[in-house]
């Protein structure tokens, strides 16, 4: 069987259309991969500072002070409106603004020297911390598939 030479170019240029697919493919598979990479390091870091932030309710009488949730603000909010899902920001800023008004109804029941007040919101404040935040790692981690980057 002998074949022409418009055959033969046929024949070449499915091969290579069939190897430019072939490496087309591979190339994004290989972007994909960068980009999760690229994504892993500020999640990183925004994981990190929702962890810190979680470490401020651990004991009996202990809540963020007003330095610790702007850092939490400026370390772990900001940043997630770049690099999370916008429902997680959201959630996120909602967590804060809750325990900003608790720290304030805090600082006014100290001053006012009321001290059962003042036990009332931290109750509230650490329940909130401990609950919501722990609720919001998990989610994170179950939504972003971490462990697969």
């Amino acid at each position: 069987m002998q074949l022409s030479v418009s055959e033969v170019s046929a024949l070449l240029a499915l091969i290579i259309s069939a190897a430019s697919a072939f490496y087309s493919k591979r190339a994004i598979d290989i972007a994909v991969a960068a980009n999760r990479v690229g994504l892993h390091q500020p999640r990183t870091e925004i994981f990190k500072a929702i962890f810190e932030y979680r470490s401020l309710f651990v004991d009996m009488d202990l809540h963020p002070t007003d330095e610790e949730m702007q850092d939490f603000y400026r370390k772990a909010i900001l940043p997630a409106y770049l690099y999370l899902p916008s429902h997680f920001t959201e959630r996120m800023y909602e967590l804060y603004i809750q325990s900003r008004e608790l720290y304030t109804l805090i600082e006014k029941s100290e001053a006012e020297h009321n001290t059962e007040s003042k036990w009332k919101y931290i109750n509230q404040l650490q329940e909130l911390g401990k609950r919501e935040v722990d609720k919001l790692i998990h989610d994170l981690a179950s939504e972003l598939e971490l462990s697969n980057t």
